[in-house]
């Protein structure tokens, strides 16, 4: 048990450092594209890696739960399959979140179906990228005796699929969960 300590110490850490940054912007109405907005406005990171973090650390938390459920709990696999998702995510979700934030604008890109499109495509991107990562990981964590069964390559396309599908949707729900409680962007 005492193992797990030091990992909560770091999570809550984590947490406080980039929590309590967000403050709230978009003052006016003019309704302007992200990418211009940014770089009108020296700020962008103040505000957003705190809400980056965040929807890394949603991620992080619900990845690792659906796939820690979906190979069975293995009792061996615990620790380090957490380190991996983590490193996983830390690969995939900055790029993604930066990727929706800029390129699936729909002011800039003129419709919101476009838009969406767009966000569909970012996302096909990163189950892709973590379906390939997750080959390795399993792999490398047969190999190492942390399962104790190989996982076929459907199963972990199928693991990669539901893991972002659940992400995606909690952690969209929970940006417009935390965008309506600090005020950030008027929905």
């Amino acid at each position: 048990m005492a193992q797990y300590t030091r990992c909560v110490k770091l999570a809550c850490a984590f947490h406080l450092i980039f929590f309590f940054d967000i403050g709230s912007i978009f003052a006016d109405s003019t309704p302007m594209p992200f990418h211009k907005e940014v770089a009108t406005s020296g700020d962008f990171f103040i505000w957003a890696y705190p809400l980056l973090a965040e929807m890394l650390l949603i991620t992080v938390v619900v990845e690792y739960l659906v796939i820690y459920l979906m190979l069975g709990r293995p009792a061996r696999a615990g620790i380090r399959l957490f380190g991996f998702v983590t490193l996983m995510n830390f690969i995939t979700n900055p790029a993604a979140q930066l990727s929706i934030l800029f390129i699936a604008d729909p002011v800039l890109l003129g419709s919101d179906v476009l838009a969406y499109l767009v966000l569909c495509l970012i996302e096909l991107v990163v189950i892709i990228i973590e379906f390939g990562l997750m080959i390795w990981m399993f792999g490398l964590m047969h190999r190492r005796g942390a399962l104790l069964q190989p996982i076929s390559a459907s199963r972990t396309a199928l693991i990669s699929l539901v893991a972002n599908i659940a992400s995606f949707a909690i952690g969209r729900l929970g940006f417009i969960m935390l965008v309506m409680i600090f005020g950030i962007y008027p929905l």
